[in-house]
């Protein structure tokens, strides 16, 4: 089903008569207003293009960019900006929304009671949703008060067709999230919008621990650490969910360089690894399963597995626990983005690679 995405605006606007503010959501304004909520983003941004006569760029108005750069700059080698971490962050914000916009429309109170959930597991995801939108509103915010246009929304396609695949989905979503603002967390500057993004990590590590314990029996604290993920990573699964976008996006990371899709079959104690750089290649590669439970001293863990060069097969290594990714490398015992062949594979459930958290020893 392909739907025109909504979202949330930076503040409380009214533009040509419509007003929404996102402090005060309810499950009417979440379901009955998306078509109100795209229109007004889409105008709002041809207000400020066409009516103050702006280029399609990122800026809102005219600064320069060394002003930009040097107040806003990033440590250590990363080649882009606090806003750039923001911006990104609220693009994906926006594929999260438009996901839930979407299910929640599909699946009705009626739906999740005749698959035997309680009304409040319904209840809880439209207050996931009010805490998606207040996310949205202060990214934007603070891109705004920057002098910054807030990324423009996309069209969308979400390949899901029943309850339990939208919840597994949420759970991916959620967990992806905290991994990404893990990592977002480490790579910011300012120490205000650092602390915003320790926040939303912490707020999205409930999400999903509610997620994974309630609906999937899992121990709530998944593993010893949050597994960090980079944009890149991550836009290379949720880019797949994504139809169109205007022209005039600002500079998202990781969006125009994502890694070859990965296609992952489990089949305990093996897994069969699908993507395109196999076929054909004498090269060897190798599989990274990434988690949370490193040894004391580390907060990830990495553990490599060879790949069949003929059939993609690959033996899932024992022990691993926690919720696990997958990444294609060329080199044994290496992640990073130079040797990332294919991925992210994200599992839609922890028993996607045959373990669970019930396993988790703790030290």
């Amino acid at each position: 089903m392909i739907i025109p995405t909504w979202g949330c605006l930076p503040l409380s606007y009214k533009i040509f008569g419509s007003s929404i503010s996102c402090s005060s959501l309810t499950e009417q304004s979440i379901i009955s207003q998306l078509s109100i909520l795209v229109d007004i983003q889409h105008r709002k941004h041809e207000v400020i293009h066409d009516v103050f006569c702006l280029p399609r760029s990122r800026r809102l108005w005219n600064a320069p960019e060394e002003k930009y750069i040097a107040d806003y700059t990033t440590s250590g080698n990363n080649s882009f900006t606090d806003l750039d971490v923001v911006q990104s962050g609220l693009s994906l914000y926006h594929i999260e929304l438009a996901f839930y916009g979407q299910g929640l429309s599909n699946f009705s109170a009626e739906h999740f009671a005749n698959a035997r959930y309680p009304p409040e597991i319904r209840e809880r995801y439209l207050q996931i949703v009010a805490n998606e939108q207040y996310h949205v509103e202060t990214l934007s915010a603070i891109l705004v008060a920057a002098g910054v246009l807030p990324v423009s929304l996309c069209t969308y396609a979400f390949p899901i067709t029943t309850l339990e695949e939208f919840i597994e989905t949420t759970h991916a979503f959620e967990n992806a999230a905290s991994s990404l603002w893990n990592y977002a967390s480490a790579a910011i500057v300012d120490p205000t919008i650092a602390t915003l993004a320790g926040g939303i990590l912490s707020t999205k590590g409930r999400h999903a621990a509610w997620i994974g314990t309630t609906l999937f029996h899992e121990n709530t604290w998944n593993a010893h650490f949050e597994t960090p993920l980079n944009f890149r990573q991550i836009y290379s699964s949720a880019k797949a969910f994504i139809v169109s976008c205007p022209e005039y996006q600002p500079n998202i990371l990781g969006y125009s360089d994502t890694f070859p899709s990965l296609k992952v079959t489990v089949n305990h104690p093996s897994a069969t690894f699908d993507f395109e750089a196999l076929a054909g290649s004498t090269q060897p590669f190798y599989t990274a399963f990434l988690n949370g439970n490193g040894p004391s001293g580390n907060n990830s863990s990495q553990t490599f597995a060879p790949i069949d060069k003929v059939t993609g097969a690959v033996v899932i290594p024992p022990g691993l626990k926690g919720y696990t990714y997958a990444l294609v490398t060329s080199e044994n015992g290496v992640v990073s983005d130079d040797v990332t062949v294919a991925g992210l594979a994200i599992p839609n459930s922890n028993v996607a690679f045959g373990f669970g958290y019930t396993e988790l020893e703790l030290a």
